[in-house]
């Protein structure tokens, strides 16, 4: 009994060697995610040996915002993303994300990577095989374009980054006419309880004066101040009531207080209030 079972031992070693094939193939892939875990680890940066400038696109898909990892050093405001599966020169595969838009803007981080590119947005399925420019930020490969910093209500931008409407006059005429505007007005109603000591031909003046000069000063300063800063005011909304007497001082206040918050791009001076005061101060000193 004892001889049979051992004999057919034998016989199953004779008959060929033990395949161990299929163990090396699952222990190489639970290393290959290993891997994976491992290189998404703060400080496990790409070491620059290994840092490419490009890479070719050999997949595309749409995923969830919570599809991005967490440790991918851009935030998206979208709520679905553009993943682009991209293969390195080493042949290795990573994953670059992109925003995926409610509507194509020249600002939006996908049109400015179809752009660089070289893919319109009608033909996007051509991004098949195309290079995408890539930059290392950490432990992840990201699309080497503009990404915006901030939302529509909250701007964060660079002034280098800032888009100039060259066609739009940038002096600080119309600048000068708001504060002088502003200044007219603050004046008559100072005249007021004094009114016996101002000739009734000034009051007019100054109420004439400054019923025209605001509104005009306002209207085309905030087109110079859309084209040239971060801050892009709604036009009509100081222009009307500087037309209104009396809602014009804190209308127009409140204008030349959000223009100074506002930053200007290089290169363009169309005149500043804080610049102002400080000279009317050395005037009295």
């Amino acid at each position: 009994m004892g001889n049979g079972t051992k004999s057919s031992e034998l016989d199953s070693l004779e008959e060929g060697p033990i395949s161990l094939d299929g163990a090396f193939d699952g222990q190489a892939q639970t290393l290959v995610e290993l891997e994976d875990e491992l290189g998404s680890v703060p400080g496990a940066e790409i070491a620059d040996s290994e840092q490419y400038e490009s890479g070719m696109v050999v997949g595309a898909d749409r995923v969830g915002a919570s599809d991005l990892p967490e440790t991918y050093p851009i935030s998206f405001e979208t709520p679905q993303l553009l993943r682009l599966d991209v293969q390195l020169p080493s042949n290795q595969v990573t994953s670059v994300y992109v925003g995926w838009p409610d509507q194509i803007a020249d600002e939006t981080p996908l049109f400015r990577l179809l752009e660089a590119i070289g893919v319109g947005v009608n033909s996007f399925a051509d991004i098949l095989g195309e290079e995408v420019p890539l930059r290392v930020e950490g432990v992840h490969y990201v699309a080497d374009i503009e990404y915006p910093s901030a939302s529509p209500f909250e701007f964060e931008q660079t002034v280098e980054q800032l888009s100039v409407d060259v066609s739009v006059d940038t002096s600080k005429m119309w600048f000068h006419l708001t504060v002088a505007g502003v200044a007219m007005w603050m004046a008559m109603i100072a005249s007021m309880p004094i009114d016996l000591l101002v000739p009734d031909g000034l009051q007019g003046l100054l109420v004439l004066s400054g019923w025209l000069l605001l509104p005009i000063g306002i209207y085309f300063d905030s087109k110079q101040v859309d084209a040239v800063s971060d801050w892009s005011p709604t036009r009509w909304a100081y222009f009307l009531p500087t037309l209104v007497p009396f809602f014009c001082i804190p209308t127009s206040i409140i204008y030349l207080i959000k223009r100074r918050e506002a930053t200007i791009a290089p290169g363009y001076d169309i005149g500043r209030l804080d610049r102002l005061i400080e000279r009317a101060k050395a005037l009295f000193d």
